[in-house]
């Protein structure tokens, strides 16, 4: 449940959190992006110029979080918001998704977009 929670928080708190990264979260769903976490992603221009770093992180054998992210972050480029999405090859909702996911998130950390 991190991953979504992620979202959640760090995408209605923009105001206090810059860097987010969803670790097998998916998104919202059905609802457009730019409509969910209360309009935070409806001006591409505003989001990027607070937001940091929105990164997502699935594996391949978790079907349900690869797609939703992989169409989550489609659906952000399309409306010009900037993302991260790094596949873990041939893992699944599990210990070794999510450490290739922070090895890959932590040094993203801090740094300019």
């Amino acid at each position: 449940m991190g991953g979504g929670q992620a979202l959640q928080i760090g995408l209605t708190h923009l105001d206090t959190f810059a860097w987010i990264g969803a670790f097998s979260g998916a998104g919202v769903g059905r609802t457009p992006p730019a409509q969910a976490y209360g309009g935070a992603l409806a001006n591409a221009t505003t989001f990027n110029d607070r937001a940091r770093l929105l990164y997502f992180g699935a594996g391949t054998e978790e079907t349900q979080f690869h797609q939703g992210a992989v169409a989550f972050h489609a659906a952000l480029d399309s409306l010009g918001v900037r993302s991260v999405f790094v596949a873990s090859p041939g893992t699944a909702h599990e210990w070794q998704t999510w450490r290739r996911a922070l090895h890959d998130f932590a040094p993203r950390l801090f740094r300019a977009p």
